[in-house]
């Protein structure tokens, strides 16, 4: 008997990453903090000064576009995956999930989510130990075409980057790997506008050995400012995101990488609109985590958020 475990081997980044059961982790590792100081309010000051980036009026100087949402149903889904359900000829109005034997679609206009998984398609020893993951040219191709039929704005897609999920079996009892099978190609896009990206929207799609799309997922939320901001002064910004890193008792190992995007005006705001930010990713003992700290605001205001997830690279 073998035992198949799951790998995804970057093909354009640097970092190694790991696919379990589907769900992508990053692989990191932190610092023992036995003799660690803690820093002072100075530092992280004087810090933050030196890493956040520049902003002006040009983040805030964006054309309301059309909305990809609008004419987003599941019958287009399902001809965009190539998917022909039977018995299924009408959907409400307010449906979110349509389940079959072998597939399930979930969709969140709102949110601007699609999810897709079809079983039919997923890698199977039997079926597929023989035979290599597509070309990562094809594999960009199929989900460049899948974007199209959806009506994803194509001038809001910025880098892609091309992973392979591998399968490694080994003898049971065996401490070494002894077969490695390619699985899949993991696409992933990222999105931008304004030429900054968007915090948190992404496609991500694995394409099968047979040219097909097995699993995606998309968060793409139609793209629009929250009303009447103006720009935050940047000792305000200063401030803030100070104060949110000494609440975190920040350890002398730590440093701070930041990037000007625009973000969710809140992670549990309804209307889904957007502010400029700076993205702060803080590597500190013993676990790293992300700032959003707005650079602009309006009347309701913004509190920043503060993300418990690893940052993705250093």
């Amino acid at each position: 008997m073998k035992r198949i475990q799951n790998l995804l081997r970057p093909m354009a980044v640097a970092l190694a990453f790991l696919s379990i059961n589907g769900v992508f982790t990053v692989g990191w590792a932190v610092a023992k903090t036995e003799e660690l100081r803690s820093v002072g309010m100075k530092e992280v000051q004087a810090m933050v000064e030196k890493t956040l980036p520049p902003w002006d009026e040009k983040v805030l100087a964006i054309k309301e576009g059309g909305n990809w949402l609008d004419k987003l149903d599941f019958n287009r889904v399902f001809r965009a995956f190539g998917e022909k359900p039977e018995g299924i000829k009408f959907f409400p109005a307010d449906a979110e999930r349509v389940a079959t034997r072998d597939m399930i679609v979930r969709l969140d206009r709102q949110a601007g989510k699609v999810r897709y998984i079809n079983r039919e398609r997923a890698w199977q020893f039997d079926r597929h130990a023989s035979t290599k993951a597509v070309e990562s040219k094809q594999a960009l191709e199929v989900v460049a075409n899948l974007t199209q039929k959806l009506g994803l704005p194509k001038e809001e897609m910025s880098q892609t980057r091309v992973d392979t999920q591998m399968a490694g079996g080994a003898p049971v009892g065996s401490k070494m790997i002894k077969d490695l099978f390619e699985m899949y190609r993991v696409v992933t896009i990222s999105r931008s506008v304004n030429q900054l990206p968007v915090y948190g929207s992404q496609i991500r799609a694995a394409v099968s050995n047979e040219g097909m799309v097995q699993r995606a997922q998309m968060v793409w939320p139609a793209f629009g400012l929250s009303p009447d901001l103006t720009l935050r002064k940047r000792p305000d910004v200063v401030k803030q995101t100070v104060e949110e890193i000494m609440a975190q008792d920040p350890m002398a190992d730590i440093y701070m990488k930041a990037v000007l995007a625009y973000a969710l005006r809140s992670q549990g705001d309804e209307d889904f609109r957007y502010v400029p930010a700076v993205i702060v990713s803080v590597y500190s003992s013993p676990t790293p985590y992300q700032l959003v700290i707005p650079v602009a605001e309006n009347q309701k205001g913004f509190q920043g958020e503060r993300e418990m997830e690893k940052p993705e690279d250093k």
